[in-house]
């Protein structure tokens, strides 16, 4: 079995919430996990390491794209 990789149609933060996905941020310390709100400044940032910082004990958090189960 051979796999393949296959292009992802995501290639800034702004291009995730019009596939009706979301963006968390999920620290890597403390294991929590916040919605995070793509602006105007966050929707041109690449989301190929992209990081962000947990506002609870301030270590790096890494984000997770999942569906939005509400609006």
């Amino acid at each position: 079995m051979v796999l393949q990789r296959l292009p992802l149609p995501i290639a800034k933060l702004g291009d995730i919430e019009p596939l009706g996905l979301g963006v968390w941020a999920w620290c890597t310390r403390c294991k929590l996990e916040r919605r995070v709100t793509i602006g105007a400044v966050l929707s041109v940032r690449s989301f190929a390491g992209a990081m962000f910082r947990c506002s609870t004990c301030k270590a790096r958090s890494r984000p997770v794209v999942s569906r939005l189960l509400w609006a």
